[in-house]
């Protein structure tokens, strides 16, 4: 399991907010983006793009798949570098933006259903969101 804290070296390290790459964020900066990552995941849970409460403190653990935890730090990292008027490289805001479709689209299922309204066989495709039933 992955701790709140985890997920936030990991958007630290994205965003440039460590010195080197697998450094831990400080303790001032941890609480500080911890407060962004609740709000961003109280938000996605409201919107259905992930399933997992906000985490109340660092030790926390985020019950995801090691994919989603990376689109959420990579999101997080966005965030966070934005508050603080961070320059951010271009291929991370373009991940992050592919990575929030991806957690949205995990929620989406392809159905094919076959249809005979009149009595001739057809076929129909569409996508069902499994969380907004539509």
């Amino acid at each position: 399991m992955t701790t709140a804290q985890t997920v936030i070296d990991m958007a630290g390290s994205l965003a440039r907010i460590v010195s080197s790459p697998g450094a831990a964020v400080d303790a001032t900066t941890s609480a500080d983006m911890l407060k962004h990552l609740q709000g961003m995941l109280g938000r996605w849970s409201e919107d259905g793009v992930v399933e997992i409460p906000p985490p109340d403190a660092l030790s926390d653990t985020l019950d995801e798949s090691p994919g989603a935890l990376d689109a959420i730090s990579t999101n997080l990292a966005v965030r966070y570098g934005q508050a603080v008027g961070k320059t951010l490289d271009l291929w991370l805001l373009s991940q992050a933006k592919d990575d929030k479709a991806w957690l949205t689209g995990r929620k989406t299922l392809e159905v094919e259903v076959s249809l005979s309204a009149d009595g001739m066989p057809s076929v129909g495709r569409g996508r069902y969101n499994i969380n907004t039933d539509s």
